[in-house]
C-alpha cells in the first residue's frame, strides 16, 4: 500500500493479489485497488441477478470507509470481456469505466469517464489508456488527476506515462499488481486550488 496527499486529498493505492476484501486498513478520501493478480471476470448478469456480489462488495467498502473506491476488474457482458474499473462513492456503485485502447481478448470502449468526488475530478483509465497521447490530450484540463490501472507492469510503460504526464501537465497515479507510482505529484499537486 502506498499513501499520497494530493491537493489536500488523501489517496491510498493498493496492489492486489487476491481481492479487495483482504484490505482492512483502507484509508483516505480515495482508495485505488489494482486488478487482482488472479482476476476472475465479474459476470455482469450474475451481479444483476444477485448470484455474485463483487461490485456490491466494492460499494460496501466505500460505504464503510466513507470514501471513493476505484477497483480494477475484468467484466464479462455475456461473453464480451472488458478491462475495467469499478467506481464506488460512499456506498453507491457510481459506474464502471472500460478501457478504450485494449486489444484481444478484450472489447474496447469508446468513452473516457471522469468522476467528480466532490473534492476532486478523476479520470479513470484502464489498460494502456494512460499511454495514449490522444486520450490524455482529450482529458487535459477536464480533470485534476488521472488514475491508471493496468493488470501487468512493464518498465517501458512507466517511462511513457511519466513523459505524457509532463507533456500534458496531468498528474497520473499508476497502479498495477507489481508497481505503483505517482507521476507529476510534486509538479502538479497544487492543481486543486
Amino acid at each position: 500500500m502506498e499513501n499520497y496527499e494530493f491537493g489536500g486529498i488523501k489517496i491510498t493505492a493498493h496492489s492486489v493479489t487476491d481481492g479487495i476484501d483482504l484490505f482492512t486498513e483502507v484509508a483516505g478520501d480515495v482508495a485505488v485497488f489494482s486488478h487482482p493478480g488472479n482476476d476472475v471476470p465479474v459476470d455482469l448478469f450474475k451481479e444483476i441477478s444477485g448470484e455474485s456480489e463483487r461490485l456490491k462488495q466494492i460499494a460496501l467498502l466505500s460505504l464503510e470507509k466513507n470514501n471513493t473506491v476505484i477497483a480494477g476488474i475484468t467484466l464479462d457482458y455475456g461473453g464480451i470481456k472488458r478491462l475495467s474499473a469499478a467506481i464506488a462513492h460512499k456506498g453507491e456503485l457510481v459506474d464502471v469505466a472500460d478501457s478504450c485502447s485494449v486489444s484481444e481478448p478484450y472489447t474496447r470502449s469508446g468513452t473516457v469517464k471522469i468522476y467528480n468526488t466532490g473534492k476532486i475530478k478523476i479520470a479513470v483509465l484502464t489498460g494502456g489508456d494512460a499511454r495514449v497521447g490522444f486520450i490524455l490530450s482529450k482529458i487535459s484540463g477536464l480533470c485534476n488527476l488521472v488514475v491508471s490501472l493496468e493488470p501487468e507492469f512493464r518498465p517501458e510503460n512507466e517511462q511513457r506515462i511519466r513523459k505524457l504526464s509532463d507533456n500534458f501537465l496531468l498528474p497520473i497515479l499508476y497502479v498495477s499488481p507489481a508497481r505503483i507510482f505517482f507521476a507529476g505529484i510534486n509538479l502538479y499537486g497544487a492543481t486543486l486550488n
